[in-house]
C-alpha cells in the first residue's frame, strides 16, 4: 500500500487532488480550476504521455535502458537524444535538424557543450565536482572560487573573476543566503530577508531600495521602490499572475 497525497488544500481553501494507479504512479492532478493534467506509463513504469489541460499531448520514448530518447511534442515535433556508454547525453537532434553535442571528463561529468551553430563552451570541475573554470565559445575565461566555511560538500561561491579581470564578490549569512555581491568596481548590492528565507528588501549600490511583499502563501505580490512607488500583482486560482 502506498502512502500518497490524495488532495492538497491551501490556505485560502482552493483545492488540489492527485490520483494514482495501482502501482502508485500519479495519473491525474486536477487543479482548483477544474483544469487536469493526466499522465500514463509504460510497463517499466517509465511516463510516456501527458496529456494537458487543453487536450495536447507530449509523448516520451525510451531505449531499453531506460533512457529517454525522443520527446513529441503536441504539434507532432519530435526531439531525439543519443546516450554514450555510461548512459551520460551525447547529442540532442531537435525537430529542425539542428544538433547539440556534448563531451565528459574521465569521471563523466560534464566538460563542453556545442551548439547547433559550432560554438563551444567548456567546463572545469574540481575533485569536488564544483565549477572551476568556465571557458566560453571565444576562448575567454571566467573562474569561480569557493568558502570552506560552510558545512557543505559544495561550499559556498565567494569569487567570479570575470574575462575582463574584474572580480564579483559574495558575502552569506549564517543561514548561507547571499547578503551581498560586490562587482568589479566596488559596487555592492545588499539582500536582506524574512520568514521563511523570502527575499524582502534589495539595496543598491546608489542607496536606492526596493521591498518585496508576499501573500500568506508565500508568493510574491508586491514590489515597492524607493520613490513609493509600488507595483502590485494578482493571480487566478491556479496561482499565475494575471495582473
Amino acid at each position: 500500500r502506498h502512502s500518497q497525497i490524495v488532495w492538497e488544500a491551501d490556505p485560502s481553501g482552493a483545492i488540489t487532488t492527485f490520483d494514482y494507479s495501482p502501482d502508485g504512479a500519479l495519473t491525474e492532478v486536477k487543479l482548483p480550476t477544474g483544469d487536469i493534467f493526466a499522465y500514463d506509463y509504460d510497463e517499466h513504469g517509465q511516463l510516456i504521455e501527458t496529456v494537458l489541460p487543453t487536450g495536447e499531448r507530449w509523448q516520451c520514448h525510451y531505449d531499453e535502458q531506460g533512457n529517454l530518447t525522443a520527446l513529441t511534442n503536441p504539434l507532432g515535433h519530435r526531439e531525439e537524444y543519443q546516450y554514450g556508454t555510461h548512459g551520460e547525453l551525447r547529442q540532442r537532434l531537435l525537430p529542425d535538424g539542428r544538433q547539440w553535442h556534448y563531451a565528459y571528463d574521465e569521471q563523466q561529468r560534464l566538460a563542453a557543450v556545442m551548439t547547433p551553430d559550432g560554438q563551444t563552451t567548456g567546463l572545469q570541475l574540481d575533485e569536488l565536482g564544483r565549477l572551476r573554470q568556465l571557458t566560453d565559445a571565444l576562448k575567454q575565461q571566467t573562474h569561480y572560487r569557493y568558502s570552506d566555511d560552510h558545512a557543505s560538500l559544495n561550499g559556498s561561491l565567494t569569487d567570479v573573476e570575470l574575462p575582463d579581470g574584474t572580480t564579483q564578490q559574495l558575502a552569506y549569512d549564517s543561514e548561507r543566503r547571499v547578503v551581498a555581491v560586490t562587482d568589479g568596481e566596488g559596487h555592492t548590492t545588499r539582500y536582506t530577508y524574512g520568514a521563511f528565507d523570502l527575499l524582502n528588501q534589495v539595496t543598491r549600490p546608489d542607496g536606492t531600495v526596493l521591498h518585496f511583499g508576499y501573500d500568506r502563501l508565500t508568493r510574491l505580490n508586491s514590489v515597492t521602490a524607493s520613490t513609493g512607488e509600488t507595483y502590485r500583482y494578482e493571480r487566478d486560482a491556479a496561482g499565475q499572475i494575471i495582473r
